[in-house]
């Protein structure tokens, strides 16, 4: 998802064929939580994916909304991703072309593991369409989509466009019926992102 998302960052994302293959990310801290189990099992290895199932196209959506940029997405033949690695192979050492020829790879086949864990690819994003700051601060409520204990406390971010990346804005707190996580009192959305 980071090669996407470094794509989208600079503006297009380019994908080969249609752009439905499908894969399920796992998110970091799912997949120490599958590690550390496997380490009392005796299996070699361990097929596992996140909860989310999405296409490429999909993944490329969430990118962009990320960063609040237009989804600019191109669907480049199929047949010049086959070139492109058949080329390499020929004319560049398995060093440089390796890698390439991973991704290339990679990016025309379904990788679907089974599905396990808590942490969504696309937890929330929302766009706040205001110019300039907040004072104070615009308290903020997001559904408790990777099921939060009731009255944890939850690091809140925002993106920043200016730093261009995203930063902590404080805390919040997971309601009583673990439906939600409202910011805690003083800590919001501080200025816009999208202007």
């Amino acid at each position: 998802m980071s090669e996407l998302y470094n794509m989208a960052k600079s503006g297009r994302v380019f994908l080969f064929g249609n752009g439905e293959v499908k894969v399920n990310p796992i998110h970091g801290e799912d997949l120490a939580e599958v590690c550390v189990d496997a380490i009392e099992n005796s299996d070699k290895e361990v097929n596992i994916g996140g909860p989310d199932v999405l296409t490429q196209n999909e993944m490329a959506v969430i990118a962009f909304e990320v960063l609040g940029k237009e989804t600019k997405i191109t669907c480049l033949p199929d047949w010049l991703r086959i070139a492109i690695r058949k080329i390499l192979r020929t004319f560049t050492g398995s060093k440089f072309y390796g890698p390439i020829e991973f991704f290339l790879t990679v990016m025309a086949i379904d990788l679907i593991a089974p599905q396990y864990g808590k942490k969504y690819c696309e937890s929330v994003l929302c766009r706040v369409e205001r110019r300039g700051a907040f004072d104070p601060p615009a308290p903020i409520t997001f559904p408790n989509f990777d099921c939060l204990t009731p009255g944890m406390q939850v690091e809140l971010y925002s993106f920043d466009h200016d730093l261009e990346g995203f930063v902590v804005i404080g805390l919040g707190t997971v309601s009583e019926d673990s439906s939600v996580i409202k910011s805690n009192s003083g800590v919001g959305i501080i200025k816009a992102g999208w202007t």
